[in-house]
């Protein structure tokens, strides 16, 4: 074996058996690149919580938001709701802090009832590591944190009181930049208006859409367990 290649054998083994066999799927996932492999384990945070960074560029916007589709992947497919993914970024250390997907957690937690969004698990996540409720996250967060989702955050919402868009701006400005990869279809909503609020209140939006090949294989997750569309 190359020595180059036995080094990040014996790294990616060392991190295995911290559990961290996510690092591993994510290879697969998005191709191996020696080049954007980190030198060391992620390092923890007191203040906030840390998962394995995938091996991706910094502000390697498209290939995060196809991490976030992964996470979507993972939503159970339901007629009833849409199949979406997030991921919480520390965009100046370039690692993730968090996931989520579509009713990933149990839902109607307590003061805060409905289902769970993906961008609502990742808030929650966060919130558990540091033991507080995930309306009080901001000063855990780092100074740069963006939010990645494949959908348009809800700005009004069927099953909960407190929609995804009301989460985002009800954290202040810990969240600044938010990178979504379709607008909200008119399934259950008739003109979301989740993007035009975010910006209204001075949340920079930006949406992925100039990629035909990924817009394509988002909506086809989130639609997943809806009828075939004509």
């Amino acid at each position: 074996m190359p020595e180059d290649a036995l080094i990040h054998y014996k790294r990616i083994s060392a991190w295995c058996e911290t559990g961290c066999l996510e690092y591993i799927r994510l290879l697969l996932i998005v191709g191996f690149n020696a080049s954007t492999l980190q030198t060391k384990p992620p390092t923890d945070r007191k203040t906030c919580i840390m998962t394995p960074t995938p091996p991706i560029a910094p502000h390697d916007h498209k290939t995060y938001m196809r991490y976030a589709l992964e996470q979507a992947k993972l939503s159970p497919p339901s007629p009833s709701k849409f199949c979406v993914g997030a991921a919480l970024v520390d965009a100046d250390a370039n690692q993730v802090l968090s996931t989520g997907y579509s009713e990933e957690l149990a839902r109607d937690r307590p003061n805060d009832p409905g289902s769970t969004h993906a961008e609502h698990c990742c808030f929650i996540k966060v919130a558990d590591e540091n033991g507080i409720h995930d309306f009080d996250i901001a000063p855990v967060l780092p100074p740069n944190t963006v939010l990645y989702t494949t959908m348009e955050p809800c700005n009004e919402r069927l099953s909960g009181n407190r929609t995804c868009v009301e989460r985002i701006l009800g954290l202040g400005s810990a969240i600044k930049v938010v990178y979504v990869g379709i607008r909200e279809p008119n399934t259950f909503i008739q003109d979301n208006q989740g993007i035009k609020r975010l910006e209204a209140a001075g949340v920079k939006v930006v949406l992925l859409e100039d990629d035909e090949t990924l817009r394509q294989e988002i909506l086809e997750v989130t639609f997943a367990g809806h009828e075939k569309r004509g």
